[in-house]
């Protein structure tokens, strides 16, 4: 194995690992300056899943709020939606009505709640995949369910189908 001095092995151990190397899955890291490579427990790996919401049929910048099941804590990839439609996601019930009335493009106010993920799809991009946003269940004992609020912008009356892809970090 190669020795590494130790100045380049905190370095690399603190910037640059871990990094998922091989078919088999395995992480490399550095350990007392040397490099090593290790394969993950049985049932300790992540992988992303897709979750959808379809709201009820809604009028033009109609809004609905409700929950969807994406862990106690998740990183969000990917929002996908069949029509043009505005996508929040906030920690507690609390904080969603507080921010329920700001609108689309107003800044948020020093001390205000704010999302965790917002997302504006129009009809020409109905998918948003940058950047992730890692969003969490914020409630005094938390459970799986994250706080949405989905906004139909399609021009007309419909249901909207909202698709996140996740890394469920927490079920």
């Amino acid at each position: 194995m190669p020795v590494l001095p130790r100045h380049i092995d905190e370095t690399i151990s603190h910037r640059l690992l871990p990094q998922t190397i091989g078919t088999e899955g395995q992480t490399v890291a550095i350990e007392g300056g040397q490099i090593v490579y290790k394969t993950p427990p049985e049932g300790n790996n992540l992988s992303r899943t897709e979750v959808s919401v379809t709201t009820a049929s809604l009028a033009d910048l109609a809004e609905e709020t409700g929950t969807v099941a994406l862990g106690k804590q998740a990183i969000v990839s990917i929002v996908s939606a069949d029509k043009a439609c505005r996508v929040r996601l906030y920690p507690t019930a609390a904080a969603r009505t507080a921010d329920s009335s700001r609108e689309l493009g107003e800044a948020i106010e020093e001390g205000d709640e704010e999302p965790l993920l917002e997302d504006s799809l129009t009809a020409s991009k109905l998918t948003n995949s940058s950047p992730a946003a890692t969003v969490f269940n914020g409630d005094g004992s938390p459970s799986s369910d994250i706080y949405y609020a989905i906004q139909n912008r399609s021009g007309s009356t419909g249901t909207v189908e909202v698709t996140f892809t996740v890394l469920i970090l927490e079920v």
